[in-house]
Protein backbone atom coordinates (compact mmCIF):
# COMPACT_ATOMS: atom_id res chain seq x y z
CA UNK A 1 0.00 0.00 0.00
CA UNK A 2 1.05 3.33 -0.60
CA UNK A 3 1.18 6.18 2.00
CA UNK A 4 -1.34 8.13 0.09
CA UNK A 5 -3.86 5.10 0.03
CA UNK A 6 -3.31 5.26 4.13
CA UNK A 7 -3.98 8.60 4.49
CA UNK A 8 -7.15 8.48 2.17
CA UNK A 9 -8.22 5.64 4.34
CA UNK A 10 -7.67 7.66 7.46
CA UNK A 11 -9.11 10.52 5.44
CA UNK A 12 -12.39 8.60 5.15
CA UNK A 13 -12.67 6.79 8.48
CA UNK A 14 -12.10 10.31 10.31
CA UNK A 15 -14.74 11.66 8.30
CA UNK A 16 -17.20 8.90 9.13
CA UNK A 17 -16.22 9.22 12.91
CA UNK A 18 -17.01 13.10 12.50
CA UNK A 19 -20.64 12.16 11.15
CA UNK A 20 -21.10 9.84 13.20
CA UNK A 21 -20.26 12.06 16.37
CA UNK A 22 -22.55 14.69 14.62
CA UNK A 23 -25.26 12.75 14.30
CA UNK A 24 -25.17 11.35 18.07
CA UNK A 25 -25.76 14.89 19.67
CA UNK A 26 -28.97 15.77 21.67
CA UNK A 27 -32.25 16.56 20.63
CA UNK A 28 -33.57 17.43 23.91
CA UNK A 29 -35.28 20.53 23.06
CA UNK A 30 -36.77 18.96 20.17
CA UNK A 31 -39.68 17.49 23.00
CA UNK A 32 -40.14 20.90 24.08
CA UNK A 33 -40.53 22.69 20.69
CA UNK A 34 -43.49 19.87 19.62
CA UNK A 35 -45.26 20.64 22.66
CA UNK A 36 -45.12 24.96 21.71
CA UNK A 37 -46.04 24.11 18.19
CA UNK A 38 -49.09 22.50 19.23
CA UNK A 39 -50.30 25.05 21.27
CA UNK A 40 -49.73 27.69 18.47
CA UNK A 41 -51.61 25.32 16.01
CA UNK A 42 -54.57 25.39 18.47
CA UNK A 43 -54.25 28.95 18.96
CA UNK A 44 -54.52 29.41 15.37
CA UNK A 45 -57.85 27.17 15.09
CA UNK A 46 -59.22 28.96 18.06
CA UNK A 47 -59.19 25.88 20.14
CA UNK A 48 -58.03 27.56 23.15
CA UNK A 49 -60.09 25.53 25.93
CA UNK A 50 -58.32 22.13 24.73
CA UNK A 51 -54.94 23.74 25.06
CA UNK A 52 -55.74 24.68 29.46
CA UNK A 53 -57.41 20.83 29.38
CA UNK A 54 -53.74 19.58 27.78
CA UNK A 55 -51.78 21.78 30.11
CA UNK A 56 -53.47 20.45 33.19
CA UNK A 57 -53.50 16.69 32.28
CA UNK A 58 -49.78 17.54 32.23
CA UNK A 59 -49.14 18.84 35.25
CA UNK A 60 -51.55 16.19 37.24
CA UNK A 61 -49.32 13.26 36.89
CA UNK A 62 -45.70 15.07 37.73
CA UNK A 63 -47.35 16.21 40.81
CA UNK A 64 -49.06 12.42 41.69
CA UNK A 65 -45.77 10.86 40.35
CA UNK A 66 -44.15 13.09 43.01
CA UNK A 67 -46.60 12.11 45.77
CA UNK A 68 -46.25 8.49 44.40
CA UNK A 69 -42.42 8.75 44.90
CA UNK A 70 -42.55 9.03 48.48
CA UNK A 71 -45.44 6.50 49.29
CA UNK A 72 -43.35 3.88 47.39
CA UNK A 73 -40.30 5.05 49.94
CA UNK A 74 -42.83 4.46 52.87
CA UNK A 75 -44.53 1.32 50.89
CA UNK A 76 -40.60 0.19 50.56
CA UNK A 77 -39.27 1.02 54.16
CA UNK A 78 -42.95 -1.23 55.74
CA UNK A 79 -42.11 -3.89 53.27
CA UNK A 80 -38.47 -4.13 54.15
CA UNK A 81 -39.57 -4.44 57.91
CA UNK A 82 -42.09 -6.80 57.23
CA UNK A 83 -40.09 -9.60 55.74
CA UNK A 84 -37.07 -8.88 58.29
CA UNK A 85 -39.75 -10.09 60.59
CA UNK A 86 -40.57 -12.79 58.46
CA UNK A 87 -36.77 -13.55 58.17
CA UNK A 88 -36.51 -13.68 61.77
CA UNK A 89 -39.46 -15.71 62.58
CA UNK A 90 -37.53 -18.39 59.75
CA UNK A 91 -34.90 -18.58 62.28
CA UNK A 92 -36.00 -19.26 65.12
CA UNK A 93 -38.15 -21.65 63.54
CA UNK A 94 -34.88 -23.25 61.75
CA UNK A 95 -33.33 -23.11 65.54
CA UNK A 96 -36.31 -24.92 67.14
CA UNK A 97 -36.05 -27.78 64.56
CA UNK A 98 -32.54 -28.03 64.92
CA UNK A 99 -33.03 -28.49 68.59
CA UNK A 100 -35.88 -31.37 68.34
CA UNK A 101 -33.72 -34.34 69.84
CA UNK A 102 -32.78 -37.24 67.87
CA UNK A 103 -32.81 -35.44 64.45
CA UNK A 104 -32.59 -37.20 61.41
CA UNK A 105 -29.21 -36.27 59.38
CA UNK A 106 -31.62 -36.09 56.21
CA UNK A 107 -34.06 -33.19 58.52
CA UNK A 108 -30.61 -31.90 59.78
CA UNK A 109 -29.53 -31.81 56.09
CA UNK A 110 -32.98 -29.91 54.35
CA UNK A 111 -32.62 -27.46 57.63
CA UNK A 112 -29.03 -26.19 56.83
CA UNK A 113 -30.52 -25.81 53.27
CA UNK A 114 -33.33 -23.86 54.53
CA UNK A 115 -31.50 -21.41 56.57
CA UNK A 116 -28.90 -21.22 53.54
CA UNK A 117 -32.01 -20.17 51.44
CA UNK A 118 -33.27 -18.01 54.12
CA UNK A 119 -29.79 -16.26 54.43
CA UNK A 120 -29.15 -15.67 50.80
CA UNK A 121 -33.24 -14.25 50.62
CA UNK A 122 -31.67 -11.61 53.72
CA UNK A 123 -28.89 -10.58 51.07
CA UNK A 124 -31.21 -10.20 48.08
CA UNK A 125 -33.25 -7.97 50.46
CA UNK A 126 -30.18 -5.91 51.65
CA UNK A 127 -28.75 -5.77 47.85
CA UNK A 128 -31.87 -5.16 46.10
CA UNK A 129 -31.69 -1.36 44.57
CA UNK A 130 -34.73 -0.61 41.83
CA UNK A 131 -36.02 2.66 40.97
CA UNK A 132 -38.75 1.72 39.05
CA UNK A 133 -42.14 0.86 40.72
CA UNK A 134 -43.41 -1.84 38.48
CA UNK A 135 -40.17 -3.66 39.37
CA UNK A 136 -40.54 -2.84 43.20
CA UNK A 137 -44.00 -4.54 43.11
CA UNK A 138 -42.89 -7.76 41.31
CA UNK A 139 -40.18 -8.20 43.41
CA UNK A 140 -42.03 -7.67 46.57
CA UNK A 141 -44.52 -10.40 45.41
CA UNK A 142 -41.60 -12.90 44.49
CA UNK A 143 -39.68 -12.11 47.63
CA UNK A 144 -43.01 -12.76 49.57
CA UNK A 145 -43.58 -15.99 47.65
CA UNK A 146 -39.68 -16.89 48.37
CA UNK A 147 -40.04 -16.59 52.47
CA UNK A 148 -43.48 -18.26 52.49
CA UNK A 149 -42.06 -20.94 50.71
CA UNK A 150 -39.85 -21.30 52.97
CA UNK A 151 -41.57 -21.11 56.09
CA UNK A 152 -44.08 -23.64 54.70
CA UNK A 153 -41.13 -25.81 53.71
CA UNK A 154 -40.04 -25.40 57.58
CA UNK A 155 -43.29 -25.83 59.09
CA UNK A 156 -43.58 -28.78 57.49
CA UNK A 157 -40.05 -30.20 58.27
CA UNK A 158 -40.88 -29.52 62.01
CA UNK A 159 -43.80 -31.74 62.43
CA UNK A 160 -42.22 -34.43 60.60
CA UNK A 161 -39.15 -34.06 63.26
CA UNK A 162 -41.13 -33.99 65.93
CA UNK A 163 -43.47 -36.92 64.64
CA UNK A 164 -39.77 -39.16 63.73
CA UNK A 165 -39.24 -38.13 67.40
CA UNK A 166 -42.15 -38.96 69.26
CA UNK A 167 -41.79 -42.92 66.54
CA UNK A 168 -38.06 -42.88 68.29
CA UNK A 169 -39.50 -42.98 71.85
CA UNK A 170 -41.86 -45.07 71.35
Amino acid sequence: MKLSDLFMIKFIAAILLFGFIMSCESHGDEGENAFESFQESRLMTGDSASINSVEETIEEPIIAHRKDKKEILNEWAQFNVDMEKKLAANENRIVEIKEIPHLSVDAFDKVTALESDNHGMRLELYDYIEVNPERHEKFKIKYAEGINSIKADLDELKIKAQFDALMLLE
